[in-house]
């Protein structure tokens, strides 16, 4: 676990490895980043504090199109630029902004997008593709879970495939919506119900590929977070070295508990 100092600003992208955990004033706080093999990550995680509110995500740049990692480091940045900018940030209008910034790009790249701001016990979720966010409470239960945009994601929302199914479905990579698209279709939630004690985990589906959502709440859930945050991270990286997960891929994920 390397040590670290967050500073209202966080962007992990192209070769960073490692883990970090840090708190904040109201939150602990875990971030796990590692590529797959010794390849440029197509992922970019971000977390950005200002003024009480906490905003965080996850941008994967779409394989089998040109230039993800570049994709998805400039919604990165172009989301930095708003949130700390002047005018009162507007998650809606930094997903607009965001997407401009790939179609910019002028290459036909395409990058998934989920990330979430954060106010006191309340937080929206803007999603796009197939990164997942998981909130759930002290008693190991989700409260909410962002639908990936794909065939699997929407029949496991309609209980019509259980959590192995998902994971084993043969169209997990087929994802609807994309940023880099002219036409932007995206997934909206208000969630009202971060209280005290409850975990929230934004990640790419490197992660998700690999863990149930129920693996991940009993993961993190219990009463020594910085040491289950750690002895996953370990356990994780194991698997990336020895390219045992189910699928190999870029991994990327922000995991809070929150204090208060």
């Amino acid at each position: 676990m390397e040590s670290f100092t967050f500073n209202s600003s966080l962007i992990l992208n192209g070769k960073n490895y490692g883990s970090h955990y840090f708190q904040t004033d109201s939150y602990e706080v875990g971030v796990f980043f590692h590529s797959y093999g010794d390849r440029t990550s197509d992922d970019s995680l971000f977390l950005f504090e200002k003024d009480g509110t906490l905003l965080l995500g996850v941008a994967d740049g779409a394989g089998g199109h040109p230039r993800g990692a570049d994709a998805s480091i400039a919604i990165a940045k172009t989301i930095e630029k708003e949130f700390h900018g002047e005018e009162r940030f507007d998650l809606v209008r930094s997903l607009q902004s965001a997407n401009q910034a790939v179609l910019d790009l002028k290459c036909g790249a395409r990058s998934t997008l989920n990330f979430a701001l954060i106010d006191n016990e309340s937080y929206l979720n803007l999603n796009v593709g197939d990164s997942e966010l998981i909130h759930w409470n002290t008693k190991k239960r989700c409260i909410f879970k962002s639908t990936p945009q794909t065939t699997p994601g929407l029949l496991f929302k309609a209980e019509e495939i259980d959590s192995e199914e998902n994971l084993e479905h043969p169209l997990r990579s087929q994802v609807y919506h994309l940023l880099g698209d002219t036409n932007l279709t995206c997934e909206s939630s208000f969630i009202n119900d971060l209280k005290q004690g409850h975990g929230l985990l934004i990640a790419s589906d490197g992660i998700h590929d690999n863990y149930t959502a129920e693996d991940l709440i009993e993961a993190f859930s219990g009463a020594e977070f910085e040491l289950q945050f750690m002895n996953f991270c370990g356990h994780l990286l194991h698997q990336l070295e020895e390219k045992s997960l189910r699928s190999m891929d870029d991994c990327s994920m922000i995991v809070l508990r929150k204090k208060s």
